[in-house]
């Protein structure tokens, strides 16, 4: 059975002609990622006042308390990007 805390073999070194295509190579696809991720990310945190209607509804919470769950979410995002 293999051992999952055993870190892998390590990799063969590239040849130093290779270098340069290989990191333009990632990156590039490293600044998409993180771009689509940062996008996503905000697309979904903005878009939680559309979804109050429906989140006063189905989890039958007043707007005093759900005013508060976000409170406190802005709180902590505003102080995890600090």
């Amino acid at each position: 059975m293999p051992n999952p805390f055993q870190p892998p073999p390590e990799a063969p070194l590239l040849p130093l002609e290779e270098i340069p295509s290989v990191y333009e190579y990632w990156r590039v696809r490293q600044l998409y990622s993180v771009f689509l991720g940062y996008i996503f990310f905000y697309l979904v945190r903005k878009n939680v006042s559309m979804a109050l209607p429906a989140m006063e509804v189905d989890l039958k919470m007043d707007k005093a308390e759900l005013g508060k769950i976000l409170s406190v979410s802005e709180i902590v995002y505003g102080s995890r990007s600090s």
